[in-house]
């Protein structure tokens, strides 16, 4: 991780957005950051402490 948004890492976020029935834009939103939480096992506490 090198906190450059390159097109590896939209692809991975477009990949996520597919996995969990969200648009596949590439935007990492609100939606798919709850999305990639949810899926790493992380609780709501966790991303709610995040905002």
């Amino acid at each position: 991780m090198d906190g450059s948004y390159g097109p590896k890492t939209r692809q991975a976020v477009i990949n996520v957005q597919r996995k969990a029935g969200l648009a596949q834009d590439g935007v990492y939103g609100p939606k798919t950051a709850r999305a990639m939480l949810w899926s790493s096992g992380q609780s709501c506490r966790t991303y709610l402490s995040m905002l």
